[in-house]
């Protein structure tokens, strides 16, 4: 049985996506504040705005 990576999707501040992270990443950026959660399922973050 293959085990398969987990990824974060993730999506500008314009709703458009960009590269999944891994949950180590996702973690940090919504620690320092650069992302807040857009869904839970499938879990999405959206970047904030600059």
């Amino acid at each position: 049985m293959s085990i398969q990576p987990y990824y974060v999707f993730v999506l500008d501040a314009n709703r458009k996506p960009l590269t999944p992270c891994k949950p180590s990443l996702a973690r940090k950026l919504l620690k320092v504040g650069n992302c807040k959660v857009f869904r839970l399922y499938p879990f999405t973050l959206i970047a904030r705005r600059s």
